[in-house]
């Protein structure tokens, strides 16, 4: 009786050991690696919401659990057109030999490239993004934040290096603080206290950049210990006055904070400076910016 209980317990041991070999959990990239998987993409969007198809290949006999990481990039063969970035992790379980289709959240990983059409699928490779992409993609989503419609831009400022006050959309009142934190610890900068916002492409779409700065929203603060004549004005690198804001007469001594909000027609994108100063010249405040 003692042996056949043996018996039992060893073979319910080797069952559970073959059956977790058999749905081993594994990551994309490493599953690619051991050539447990192979797969073909293909773009299926709804309006904005970008979705990417893949049909995955179980190579193997064994049943495997594939982990798609967030912040995966699939390159397109053709280089024009915009590669794409896995946004929320997904986990995907494939029998022995199995194909399996499954939808991928993903938005555009290059600002500078063509909008991906729909019913392309000529995918060459994969590759993961940057860590400090990865890092920001996955706080985004564990604070719930992926589904935000700024997601794109956070993607951007890693991958063409957008600045981080252009989180938001057009339409919002403020920048998302949450997104903007988050971006703030990955790229090492502070978070800003201006906001950027860009012309529409003609589409509409979200996924696609115009590259037009449209409008700054700021507020500065004005402390002046005499009556003063101030200006307000924006300054390029070499700190050639680009243009002018606004100009206050006789301000009385004191403080104050003024709202901006300021168009950027004309300007190119780069980094300036947003500048108080008084008619003669005497700087009161200066911020960068970056647009």
């Amino acid at each position: 009786m003692k042996k056949l209980f043996v018996l039992f317990t060893l073979s319910v041991f080797i069952f559970q050991a073959t059956a977790q070999k058999r749905s081993q959990k594994i990551s994309f990239q490493e599953a690619r690696k051991k050539k447990l998987i192979s797969f073909t993409g293909l773009v299926n969007s709804i309006g904005d919401k970008r979705r990417l198809k893949l049909a995955m290949k179980n190579n193997s006999k064994d049943t495997i659990q594939i982990e798609l990481e967030c912040g995966r990039i699939f390159h397109c063969q053709d280089p024009q057109y915009q590669p794409f970035v896995v946004i929320r992790s997904k986990d995907i379980v494939l029998a022995p030999l199995e194909t399996k289709d499954t939808y991928v959240n993903a938005v555009c990983g290059n600002s500078g490239a063509a909008h991906t059409p729909d019913g392309y699928k000529d995918f060459k490779e994969t590759e993961m993004g940057s860590a400090e992409l990865v890092g920001a993609l996955q706080d985004a989503e564990s604070n719930h934040l992926d589904t935000h419609g700024s997601i794109q831009t956070l993607v951007w400022i890693f991958t063409n290096n957008h600045p981080i006050a252009a989180l938001g959309r057009k339409g919002d009142t403020e920048a998302p603080a949450e997104l903007m934190a988050i971006a703030s610890k990955y790229k090492g900068e502070p978070v800003p206290i201006y906001h950027v916002t860009y012309h529409e492409v003609e589409s509409g779409s979200q996924l696609t950049f115009s590259g037009k700065p449209e409008r700054i929203t700021s507020e500065v603060s004005i402390v002046t210990n005499e009556k003063s004549d101030i200006r307000i004005v924006i300054k390029d690198k070499s700190g050639e006055v680009i243009k002018y804001v606004q100009h206050i007469q006789n301000q009385q001594p004191g403080s104050l904070t003024l709202p901006l909000d300021i168009s950027l027609s004309g300007l190119q994108r780069g980094e300036y400076a947003l500048v108080v100063e008084t008619n003669q010249g005497e700087i009161v405040n200066q911020q960068k910016i970056t647009i």
